[in-house]
């Protein structure tokens, strides 16, 4: 059977379609990189209170992230003066972080020593038998509202996970012209979180920086002095955003260039791709061109408008490079050829065939908006 040069065109540039329009991916076979192990990091230890009465609880707090590129596991163990107390397995993929708790009690008053991984602190358990010290207080004068004035009040994340670290900052400044003391009352939701007393002379400032943890999702209202902030503690069990839309715009000369790597054949590397309006792709050879139009649906890239005359022919093509489907007159593409990489054109983090969202053609450009796999 006889085959036009057009249809013979077919074959081929239709698979550099499949190839450019989904991927734009070079052909050349390259092995791909090993991930880095698994490297964990605890961070951000915090023992609160961490002045206890016997049989009181101790809430112990940090944070393990994953620093390297495998999937692993990791126990943490929380030591309390060189034994283990608690042991506690996590799994993070790389690059995320998991945020944990943990709850001791102690009955022997004495100081306890926390070690966990590398991080080191400690909390004391009170003898109730001793007499407790005498609250400290003062001797100066005690200073208003309206002797001191409270400014830069910051608020650090506004946003975060149950029981993770609020970082609160401000400037109290001593406008009166006495020396004096000054009472800075940390408000959280109208409740008083933390008083802390700064001794002040006239004309002089003192930096204040306070840590409040909640566990309970919602917003809270931070107030000291007459300045408030707030911040959001997130409700986890809420499922997590959807990926984010990645964009990938190719041009008309960097679409030729990937067809002619793409296919080895004389046909395809004489000639040129063009854009047009309403998604078309133009496949040109001296006089004779091939027109398709390019669309998504169903998370992957299809092409459509080919001649009934065609069809046999780019099914059975497209069969020897990639995997497809056919309905009606569309055909859907599912997969790619192996020796094609995906990180070596759009995006490292992309192992296989994107998720498209859309595909759009302006003059001399295509606009492809993907997800990761």
């Amino acid at each position: 059977m006889r085959v036009s040069k057009v249809a013979f065109v077919l074959r081929f540039v239709l698979v550099g379609l499949c190839v450019f329009a989904a991927t734009g991916f070079s052909c050349a076979p390259k092995p791909a990189p090993s991930p880095a192990p698994a490297v964990f990091q605890v961070a951000e230890l915090s023992i609160n209170p961490n002045k206890v009465d016997p049989g009181e609880e101790v809430t112990i707090r940090a944070k393990v992230t994953n620093i390297g590129g495998t999937l692993a596991s990791y126990t943490v163990e929380l030591n309390i003066n060189d034994v283990i107390e608690v042991a506690r397995q996590v799994d993070l993929a790389p690059g995320t972080s998991q945020r944990l708790r943990f709850s001791v009690y102690k009955d022997i008053p004495g100081t306890y020593m926390v070690t966990l991984d590398e991080l080191t602190g400690n909390f004391v358990v009170l003898d109730p038998t001793q007499p407790a010290p005498a609250p400290t207080t003062s001797a100066l004068p005690t200073l208003t509202s309206a002797d001191c004035h409270v400014t830069e009040l910051s608020v650090n994340p506004t946003a975060v996970d149950p029981g993770e670290k609020v970082t609160i900052e401000a400037k109290v400044t001593n406008i009166s012209s006495a020396i004096g003391s000054y009472t800075a009352e940390l408000k959280v939701n109208d409740v008083i979180e933390i008083a802390r007393q700064v001794d002040l002379a006239p004309g002089t400032s003192r930096q204040l920086r306070f840590s409040v943890y909640k566990d309970i999702p919602g917003t809270y209202t931070v107030t000291l002095g007459e300045l408030t902030r707030n911040f959001v503690v997130l409700d986890t069990a809420l499922p997590p955003p959807g990926p984010p839309t990645r964009i990938w715009i190719l041009t008309e000369d960097e679409a030729t260039d990937l067809l002619h790597r793409a296919i080895d054949n004389r046909w395809i590397h004489e000639s040129s791709v063009h854009f047009l309006p309403d998604n078309k792709v133009v496949f040109r050879k001296n006089s004779e061109k091939l027109t398709v139009t390019a669309s998504v649906s169903e998370g992957k890239l299809y092409l459509f408008g080919v001649r009934s005359e065609e069809w046999y022919w780019l099914k059975w093509q497209v069969s020897s490079y990639t995997s497809y489907y056919a309905s009606g007159t569309k055909l859907f593409l599912t997969d790619l050829p192996p020796w094609f990489d995906p990180a070596e054109e759009i995006d490292p983090d992309v192992t296989g065939l994107p998720t498209f969202v859309s595909i759009t053609i302006e003059e001399d450009r295509a606009i492809i908006k993907y997800l990761r796999p």
